[in-house]
């Protein structure tokens, strides 16, 4: 009997990592573009000759696709009976077609422009996908944070692997690859879910006002808040060490392994994500978070910058899982996670923009002010939301 019991819990862990492996290699082959779009700003200026505003257009036109798409899946994603296996796999053929014609439009800046955009729309479509799919499986918290932290372990991996690769075999075999990657999904198509969970107990909570559209509404403002907040100073961390006195390498040094740290924070909320009720995982990543915001206005200290990018990175990987946990929990799962998808990807776009704003004369005081207190503001929001949310006599 003892065996037996082995062998079924054996061969439903099989079951259960099939579509897990599925859902996390198509939302991640889909998506690498924008996982390493670091080193490929690099790579069109050495092997193109194209100017900073040259590529500063073509990958916001990209990022800018994949956000349209993101968007757009409010529309039609979260729609019962919707076959996400064929969405995906759709997606995902746009996005080897057009990579596989990258090479070939190099030297045209029009067409090359309108395959990225192109292979933006069909990431952005990918990942929503994935992540609706996610709620068909129930959404297994440990498969929800590793989900959102997989882009950031899939730059920390591969970012340092492209320039050697560039050199090696050429900036258009890049491109290539991540065709073949994405080739490589093929035999996994009858494991990816084919469909989302509508909640159908989530609708009838939220028909009797306990899960209301505004309460929602409210979770997901903080959560655009969150990352309009992490996404706009990140983007600084380079010049603020700079600024701080810190050398060029040491300053790169900093940053890069306080981008690995993105691992440490999948690593903590997959642990953490069955012990810990999502609200408190977003109320302890925001004081953490807080915490290293305020660090940076000690940069000049080596090791008060290298803990605030260490922490500040760790705690966008440990936050983010949590509030799509708590997303799923509170609405229709399949609505919740594209609404959660948009305020991430309008965040990320969002952060850069309007930080800048507040940076004057090479000082960053009051952009480090202002994000710490767009996190204080989240944090809030989603207490409020808590309030909110008790059932009467609860």
């Amino acid at each position: 009997m003892p065996m037996t019991l082995r062998l079924w819990r054996r061969e439903g862990a099989a079951q259960r990592a099939a579509p897990w492996a599925t859902i996390l290699y198509t939302a991640t082959v889909g998506n690498l573009f924008i996982a390493l779009a670091p080193m490929f700003w690099g790579g069109y200026h050495e092997y193109l000759k194209l100017s900073d505003e040259s590529i500063g257009a073509l990958m916001s036109a990209e990022f800018f696709g994949s956000t349209v798409a993101t968007v757009a899946s409010i529309f039609y994603m979260h729609r019962r009976g919707l076959d996400l296996r064929r969405i995906v796999y759709a997606a995902l053929a746009v996005y080897l077609i057009g990579n596989m014609l990258t090479p070939f439009l190099f030297e045209y800046s029009v067409g090359l422009m309108s395959v990225r955009v192109l292979c933006g729309l069909s990431a952005g479509t990918s990942f929503v996908a994935a992540a609706a799919a996610i709620t068909g499986i129930g959404s297994p918290p440990r498969l929800v944070a590793i989900f959102y932290g997989a882009p950031f372990i899939t730059g920390a991996v591969f970012q340092p692997l492209m320039n050697p690769l560039f050199q090696r075999w050429g900036f258009a075999a890049a491109f290539e690859l991540m065709a073949v990657a994405v080739l490589a999904s093929a035999p996994l198509y009858a494991y990816f879910p084919r469909f989302a969970d509508n909640g159908e107990k989530a609708q009838a909570d939220s028909a009797s006002g306990v899960r209301s559209s505004a309460l929602i509404g409210i979770l997901s403002l903080g959560l655009l808040l969150q990352y309009i907040g992490n996404s706009g100073i990140w983007l600084y961390f380079e010049r603020i060490g700079q600024l701080s006195g810190h050398s060029a390498q040491v300053v790169a040094n900093v940053v890069g392994v306080g981008t690995g740290m993105s691992l440490v924070g999948t690593w903590l909320s997959a642990l953490l994500a069955k012990k810990l009720r999502p609200a408190d995982g977003i109320l302890w990543g925001t004081g953490a978070i807080v915490m290293s915001s305020v660090s940076l206005h000690y940069s000049s200290h080596l090791t008060a910058f290298a803990g605030a990018v260490s922490v500040f990175n760790a705690m966008i990987t440990f936050v983010t899982p949590f509030y799509f946990l708590l997303l799923a929990r509170s609405y229709l799962p399949a609505r919740a996670v594209v609404i959660g998808n948009i305020c991430t990807a309008l965040g990320f776009s969002a952060g850069p923009l309007l930080i800048r704003y507040t940076v004057h004369d090479s000082d960053f005081s009051q952009s480090i002010n202002v994000t710490i207190l767009l996190f204080a503001v989240s944090a809030a929001l989603l207490v409020l939301f808590q309030l909110l949310n008790r059932k009467p006599g609860g």
